[in-house]
């Protein structure tokens, strides 16, 4: 930005400098986002620098707008690098974001008079990225992944991805990690073993009860289309007394409701064999379920058995721990619609709002003739990309088996009809909350909207910082989150950044100065 006059095609100078303007905005965006204010650089050093001041929010916040403001002025519609390229659409929707963050709680204090402009801009914006990038036409095509720079990474939702591929000198250090964070552990289950297919079973990020339920699962094929919920045996032991044979099912996760009395905890679980499969009428060795009479005992098999999200998983890899290959999706037009829902609930116009979710809604159900127990995930790489079951992976899930509802074709409905009657998973979890008031109702329908919609995709954090619901939801829905306080919805600077920082006359800052760069509360 500060040499631009090096070129000399006017058009490759815009989309040059655009790019560059839209890095900037988005990575200020990601701090404050984070950290709060932050120190505001907008000019390259040209020698050792070590004195530095924190600006207030607001300013970093206009500087981060200004500049993708810029980039939306300058980058063109086309992804003229192909894939990845940042683009027109792209800045739009970030720029709408970072107004949405402008106007969020979080910036009560100083955000007033930015209101009417940036909610009536917000809406203007995710509108032309609603037209330019539309969504793909199935939930599932979004991570139907059947290797490296398949139709998955292709589709024109896709606004913003970290670019991985399988070229050996482009590598890096671990390329892309997610495929191992979500994964519930079935290694160290009786009659399974650790494959590619499998998944690299390392636990970090596990579903709660509120991510099972927030989802209405007998009509929102959003659910089944996110979370793997069986598995194929891969280890049969010889002779075994049941008859179990490699491919018979080895694992499932039944995700019934709170009303649901088929089950008798007690006798399910790891190694139970006393659950019958009713496709083979074999037993199924490791059984685990969401309720017993009434009781959540999703978490009762312990913190390494749960539903796994499924929409990293990367059969691609060469090795159980090798590097995963598949892109990072950063952004996307599903997002675009619900910051354009948010922006008319902060308007008041609560049945717009609802009119926009219904929208996005619509490629979320099931259509006539859909086969409501077929699952797809990445891992289907493993065996060339064929919708087909292979080692432990298997293109079924337990819809049936969890609903307990007759088999079915027909087509369902998500449309909402009013803001003064929301649907019954969206009222249980209002409840949950003591949530009354028509505005608050709202914003909270939208963050469990994003919930549904985005589920996984290293968003929520941020959602429930700015709307300042992080203690309020992470209490009422993770007993294990009393620890969370006000001062998290902010991440602490790091240390060896205060550490280094030095007076204007090169000495050292005092205790007092030094607290003063930190976040309250660290």
């Amino acid at each position: 930005m500060n040499s631009e006059d090096v070129f000399t095609d006017e058009e490759l100078k815009n989309k040059c400098v655009g790019e560059a303007y839209f890095l900037r905005g988005y990575n200020y965006l990601r701090l404050v986002q984070q950290y709060g204010s932050v120190v505001l650089k907008l000019t390259p050093s040209n020698s050792v620098e070590r004195n530095f001041a924190r600006s207030s929010e607001a300013d970093c916040v206009a500087s981060l707008v200004s500049d993708l403001e810029m980039a939306y002025e300058l980058l063109p519609e086309e992804e003229f690098r192909g894939k990845g390229t940042f683009t027109k659409p792209l800045a739009a929707h970030m720029l709408a974001k970072a107004l949405l963050f402008r106007n969020s709680e979080r910036n009560s204090e100083w955000n007033t008079s930015f209101k009417n402009a940036d909610l009536s801009r917000i809406i203007t914006l995710a509108d032309y990225v609603i037209n330019e990038r539309p969504l793909a036409t199935d939930y599932r095509d979004l991570w139907n992944w059947t290797g490296v720079d398949s139709d998955a990474e292709m589709l024109p939702e896709i606004l913003m991805a970290a670019q991985f591929n399988d070229d050996a000198s482009t590598a890096g250090r671990f390329r892309n990690r997610t495929y191992c964070y979500f994964p519930a552990q079935y290694s160290n289950l009786p009659m399974m073993t650790r494959t590619v297919a499998g998944g690299l079973d390392f636990q970090r990020l596990r579903t709660t009860e509120y991510g099972l339920n927030v989802f209405d699962k007998e009509n929102d094929s959003r659910f089944w289309k996110s979370f793997k919920t069986k598995y194929r045996v891969n280890r049969a032991t010889a002779n075994n007394e049941h008859g179990i044979e490699n491919g018979d099912l080895g694992i499932i996760y039944i995700v019934n409701n709170e009303d649901d009395t088929r089950f008798d905890a007690s006798v399910l679980g790891t190694g139970s064999y006393t659950y019958v499969d009713p496709a083979t009428g074999k037993v199924v060795p490791n059984v685990y379920i969401s309720y017993s009479n009434g009781e959540w005992v999703g978490q009762n098999w312990g913190n390494n058995r749960y539903v796994t999200l499924s929409k990293y998983e990367d059969g691609s890899r060469t090795a159980v721990k090798a590097d995963g290959q598949r892109d990072g999706v950063l952004a996307r037009t599903g997002e675009t619609y619900l910051i354009k829902a948010e922006a008319l609930v902060r308007q008041g116009n609560y049945q717009e709002a609802i009119d926009v979710i219904n929208e996005l809604r619509i490629r979320s159900e099931y259509s006539a003739g859909d086969d409501r127990a077929w699952h797809t995930d990445g891992s289907q790489a493993a065996n060339g990309g064929l919708d087909e079951p292979y080692d432990a992976y298997t293109n079924r899930n337990s819809y049936y088996e969890s609903l307990n509802i007759p088999e079915t074709t027909a087509a369902s409905s998500l449309q909402i009809g009013s803001y003064t009657n929301l649907p019954a998973v969206d009222e249980a979890i209002l409840d949950e909350m003591g949530v009354t008031g028509e505005y608050e109702r709202m914003l909270h329908f939208i963050l469990n909207e994003r919930s549904r919609e985005l589920y996984g995709e290293f968003l929520r954090w941020e959602d429930l910082a700015r709307t300042e619901t992080l203690v309020l939801r992470a209490k009422a829905f993770n007993a294990e989150a009393n620890g969370v306080k006000e001062h998290h919805a902010l991440r602490p600077i790091p240390q060896s950044f205060i550490d280094g920082v030095l007076n204007e006359n090169g000495s050292n800052l005092s205790e007092e100065q030094a607290d003063a760069l930190q976040n309250p509360g660290y």
